[in-house]
């Protein structure tokens, strides 16, 4: 058996609430009335969008190298101003004669008007964005195919937002506690930035594994188990078996129920000496898709 259930069972539940948590905290919307009610007489923003959480996946394959799906946040910030004058006049005036001459009266009238206008508007926008997001990366890793040696594996990064429970978390179960009170000077430096009674708030970058695949030996015992099944249709690790079957399982991997059955077909048609333990199969495809099991 080379898919290591200790992380994903010990941290399998726990971390999906808390990555569900996060997503909706990521993932929710305000529309424009609530965004304004929201907003202090101050324009400042709501708490709730200026704060991140950010969660990364990250797989690792001795044939294919280092794969990422990372999320980046942009934030935009624009200054609108504009202002305009206008001015208008008009002038009028008229002029009128009567008069009588040879027993005939004569009258004369004349109007005349003038009148301008002006308008003037000038605007001015300024819009600056500011990007930020993590960035992940291994050092040179290898498989050269022999057993025991790891073929693939999965992890998470959860870059969280700064908490005062991240500062207690560090100082109660990351640092050593004899090693912090040593000689070091960068145990020494450590504890000069260790204020237990403000306890400030600290941001928080830690990683999890949810899968690891390892090479298995070859098993030639004819007993029908699942590992002489493996060997038989030439599959070395379980990260072979997820790839031969992943482009027939995955659009079903929101579903156990629809998992379960297009396994089971894949099974059939393409790899029909793995039939008999499609059950443990479904197990494995199910948690390397995070589903509850």
């Amino acid at each position: 058996n080379n898919f290591d259930t200790s992380n994903a069972a010990s941290f399998g539940s726990a971390w999906k609430k808390s990555a569900k948590d996060l997503q909706k905290s990521l993932g929710s919307t305000l529309d424009s009335e609530s965004l304004l009610k929201k907003t202090s007489s101050k324009s400042q923003l709501p708490e709730r969008i200026a704060k991140r959480n950010i969660i990364n996946t990250y797989v690792w394959t001795a044939d294919g190298g280092f794969f990422s799906e990372s999320t980046e946040t942009t934030d935009v910030r624009s200054e609108s101003t504009s202002g305009s004058y206008s001015s208008s006049w008009s002038s009028g005036g008229g002029v009128s004669a009567n008069t009588t001459l040879f027993g005939l009266k004569w009258s004369l009238e004349l109007d005349a008007s003038v009148g301008g206008a002006m308008s003037f508007t000038k605007s001015r926008t300024k819009e600056s964005s500011q990007s930020f997001g993590i960035d992940v990366d291994l050092y040179a890793l290898g498989c050269d195919g022999n057993n025991g040696q790891v073929d693939a594996y999965r992890f998470n990064t959860f870059y969280l937002e700064p908490d005062s429970y991240n500062f207690d978390d560090f100082f109660g179960k990351v640092v050593d506690p004899i090693w912090l009170a040593g000689d070091s000077y960068y145990a020494w430096a450590l504890r000069q930035a260790k204020q237990s009674g403000e306890r400030p708030s600290c941001w928080r970058v830690f990683h999890r594994v949810t899968y690891v695949s390892r090479i298995l030996p070859d098993y030639q015992t004819n007993d029908g188990s699942y590992d002489d099944a493996r060997t038989q249709a030439h599959i070395a690790s379980n990260w072979e078996l997820i790839r031969r079957l992943d482009p027939y399982c995955k659009r079903y991997s929101g579903s156990l129920a629809e998992l379960s059955t297009a396994i089971k077909s894949a099974l059939k048609k393409y790899l029909p000496e793995l039939y008999p333990h499609y059950e443990r199969i479904v197990e494995y495809m199910g948690e390397y898709y995070g589903l509850e099991v």
